[in-house]
């Protein structure tokens, strides 16, 4: 398992003296040792949006002297964020083990091969990015490779509603799509709000946009979700713009 394998080069690194095993501990090993052991793997939802897989794995070190496992364990936890990406973290000491029980972020099997919005999408996808100097994902994205920091959006349509307007056929549309906003900054709540707030009234005053379009209402919503308990401090701001076009 990849996951498996980034902790053992991340282990490595720091102890290259001591044996990393998978699962369990070879009957000819020293005490003293690295064990990996895999709990669960789970999809993680950010604003209601499917993201990338979250595994659980246990990495067991194993000593005869207590205080040898408290120095390691003390030092994966000031130290191991150096060279592993993860994004939380649980520790336990039970008989000569000391656990450390960290969350990492997997594959995100719907990204593997990139869909690029088109047409009306993907004119909307950049028109956000050029307003707001943030990048926009269209229907998920790969938490590994976004800046929280910074703040990015993510477009998903919800609903597309035809109707015929004319005896020739022609057809007019009613679109529902939600803008979700993540960021997790230092920045106060209501100034992130006032920045959407901003670039949604540039978006329905942009003349070029204006141009693939007949009508357009925007809804801005604040959401929580329990997911985001991983990601400290996430803004997160849904908003639901409803196009009419033709």
């Amino acid at each position: 398992m990849e996951i498996m394998e980034r902790i053992a080069s991340a282990l490595n690194k720091m102890y290259p003296d001591i044996e990393v095993y998978f699962d369990d501990m070879p009957q000819d090993a020293e005490n003293h040792c690295f064990i990996l052991q895999f709990i669960s793997k789970r999809d993680i939802k950010i604003a209601d949006v499917k993201c990338n897989k979250v595994y659980s794995i246990d990495i067991v070190y194993n000593a005869e002297n207590d205080s040898d496992i408290f120095s390691c364990i003390d030092n994966l936890e000031k130290n191991l964020s150096k060279e592993l990406k993860y994004i939380s973290y649980e520790i336990e000491i039970i008989d000569k083990e000391g656990h450390f029980i960290i969350d990492l972020l997997g594959e995100n099997p719907k990204i593997k091969e990139p869909y690029q919005a088109d047409g009306f999408y993907k004119i909307l996808v950049e028109t956000i990015e050029k307003l707001s100097n943030k990048k926009c994902y269209f229907m998920s994205v790969d938490l590994d490779n976004v800046t929280f920091e910074q703040g990015f959006y993510i477009l998903k349509p919800i609903s597309l509603e035809s109707t015929t307007i004319s005896l020739n056929h022609k057809k007019e549309y009613e679109q529902e799509i939600e803008l979700v906003y993540l960021e997790n900054s230092s920045k106060n709540i209501m100034s992130v709000l006032r920045e959407n707030e901003i670039i949604m009234e540039k978006l329905a005053a942009d003349l070029e946009f204006r141009k693939y379009y007949i009508n357009l209402d925007y809804l801005i919503n604040s959401e929580e979700n329990e997911e985001e308990k991983y990601f400290t401090d996430v803004v997160n701001f849904i908003t639901t713009l409803t196009i009419k076009r033709r």
